[in-house]
């Protein structure tokens, strides 16, 4: 579940991470996922990743059609080409935070004005919805295994920065 509190949640089918790349978002047709970038950025800023982890993570999404699953890899590797370099601190450990927040819907319960919400976005209606969390642990679950399938594909170590 991606997404920010003033805001519904948006729902990605797939949210691939990788040490060295970052992150993938991938939805499935017939769904599609407006500006997803974007919520996950949000929800990222919501949760304060980058007090802990500044710097750059590059995110992508993808729109995966009946026929790109093998191709997924190359996909990819596109997808993160135009972006400059990950360069957060601490390894790896930026991935549990990720997961971490991802799966801590506990902001979609909480009342509307406990919610923190940007002046310029006062007086909005704000959809009332709750996503069910094992959903979103099931579509998780999947997506590492679909992670792990397309990044042993992906050839050649991680470029250097230019």
């Amino acid at each position: 579940m991606i997404g920010h509190a003033w805001d519904a949640p948006a729902r990605i089918d797939f949210v691939l991470l990788h040490r060295g790349f970052g992150i993938a978002l991938l939805d499935v047709p017939p769904h599609m996922t407006p500006d997803a970038v974007g919520a996950l950025r949000r929800r990222l800023d919501m949760a304060q990743f980058a007090t802990a982890f500044p710097g750059y993570l590059p995110v992508a999404y993808q729109r995966l059609g009946r026929w790109d699953l093998e191709r997924l890899p190359e996909l990819l590797a596109e997808a993160f080409a135009g972006q400059p370099r990950l360069s957060l601190p601490g390894g790896d450990a930026w991935m549990q935070a990720v997961r971490r927040i991802l799966l801590d819907d506990s902001w979609l319960a909480q009342p509307a004005a406990a919610r923190a919400e940007p002046p310029a976005l006062a007086g909005r209606r704000r959809p009332a919805f709750r996503a069910a969390a094992s959903l979103t642990l099931i579509s998780g679950l999947a997506a590492l295994g679909l992670a792990a399938f397309a990044l042993s594909r992906l050839t050649g170590p991680v470029p250097e920065p230019a």
